[in-house]
């Protein structure tokens, strides 16, 4: 028969609660994750990272733009004693001296405007060295308009101020001398 007293024991090596796993071996049990959890998880980081490192990358480009003039309003000017020729979207330039500047409306004084000498409007002409081209002064012709205009913008193309040593001026300033 078999004989019981002959079974060996397990040596120290193993635990005493008759685990054949060495304690030292043992392996912690881990929280188990599912792999869409770890992927969410890691997907929410770097979405965080994609943003931050976009608004990073927009607010400096933004302060490139502002320090490059980008955001400059070149608004119309007023004028600062000098004399302009306005341009107009009919076609039509008056030259005078822009008085105020608004959303709405430019408003100019002293104005003088180019004229073919066979018009029928009369007014105070003073030639020009072209000789078929008058300047005229705003203000005395037969309907008899204040030496003042006011045009809306959206008709103005431009504004460009004048040299004074050009033609327009000088016989602006030969004008008002008289």
């Amino acid at each position: 028969m078999n004989n019981f007293s002959e079974i060996k024991r397990p040596n120290s090596n193993f635990n005493q609660s008759g685990n054949l796993i060495p304690d030292r071996i043992k392996i912690e049990p881990q929280k188990f994750q599912s792999p869409r959890q770890s992927i969410e998880r890691f997907s929410k980081s770097k979405g965080i990272l994609f943003f931050s490192g976009c608004l990073v990358i927009a607010v400096v480009a933004l302060i490139i733009m502002y320090f490059a003039g980008v955001f400059k309003s070149y608004d119309l000017d007023e004028s600062k004693g000098e004399w302009q020729a306005i341009f107009l979207t009919n076609g039509e330039v008056y030259f005078g001296k822009v008085a105020r500047v608004n959303k709405e409306v430019v408003m100019m004084q002293n104005i003088f405007y180019l004229q073919n000498k066979e018009a029928l409007q009369q007014g105070a002409l003073t030639k020009t060295q072209t000789g078929d081209v008058a300047l005229i002064k705003l203000g005395n012709e037969l309907h008899g308009p204040m030496d003042e205009m006011r045009v809306n913008r959206n008709q103005v193309l431009f504004i460009e101020d004048m040299k004074a040593d050009s033609k327009i001026v000088k016989a602006i300033m030969d004008y008002i001398k008289k």
